[in-house]
């Protein structure tokens, strides 16, 4: 996967680059974006995210504007599969609706495609929740790169933090080249996230529900 790299989205320019060491000057720059873009239920403890990242278990990348981070995300692979979960990606407040968010997942879908690997993205359900449009925005926003949904997949995000769970969606990066995908495949993507980076065991009473809702072959529209 390429490391660094220059984009621009309208009248900004930024460089794009892999961070490694969580004592890098941008590493606390990136956790602020973290903290302000999302609510404490769907965060992980800022510590988690420390010893994924040195334990090279999570993939970091920070945007750099003016050699100020406008944007980062942190990627999962998922283990003895083609798959990588995009965990989470937010851009600095002031610079959202930019297009440096779509630039960044145009770049990193174009590496991992090279490599003949997907992202899969868990996306808030707009059918559940009080900020329907937003999420339905944020669909849409990956549908703009051509991202398509898991038909039929009811998955839940479990509280990370305390709180409740979220009802999710969900999708996968424009590059994967099937229209079906098996549900025992998707079952197995959804235990290994589970049980590697939440630390649930397969024996979840929210696995239970996730897994009635797969059907044997999985649309993906």
């Amino acid at each position: 996967m390429t490391q660094n790299q220059t984009v621009t989205a309208g009248k900004n320019t930024v460089f794009f680059e892999l961070l490694k060491d969580v004592n890098n000057r941008y590493f606390q720059d990136m956790l602020d974006i973290y903290v302000e873009s999302f609510p404490e239920n769907e965060r992980r403890p800022n510590h988690e995210i420390v010893k994924s990242i040195t334990e090279g278990r999570e993939i970091c990348y920070i945007g750099l504007k003016d050699f100020c981070v406008v944007l980062f995300a942190l990627l999962w692979p998922i283990n003895g599969t083609d798959f990588i979960l995009l965990d989470y990606l937010a851009t600095k407040k002031g610079l959202r609706r930019s297009g440096l968010a779509k630039c960044f997942l145009s770049f990193i879908s174009q590496q991992l495609s090279l490599e003949n690997k997907y992202l899969i993205l868990e996306v808030e359900d707009p059918n559940f929740g009080d900020n329907t449009n937003e999420r339905k925005e944020r669909i849409e926003f990956y549908r703009e790169i051509g991202a398509k949904q898991l038909q039929g997949v009811s998955y839940i995000l479990p509280p990370l933090q305390g709180g409740s769970e979220t009802q999710m969606i969900l999708m996968i990066s424009h590059s994967f080249p099937f229209k079906i995908i098996e549900g025992n495949r998707v079952w197995d993507l959804i235990v290994k996230i589970y049980s590697g980076l939440y630390k649930i065991s397969e024996t979840s009473p929210l696995l239970d529900r996730i897994r009635k809702t797969l059907s044997e072959h999985i649309e993906i529209l």
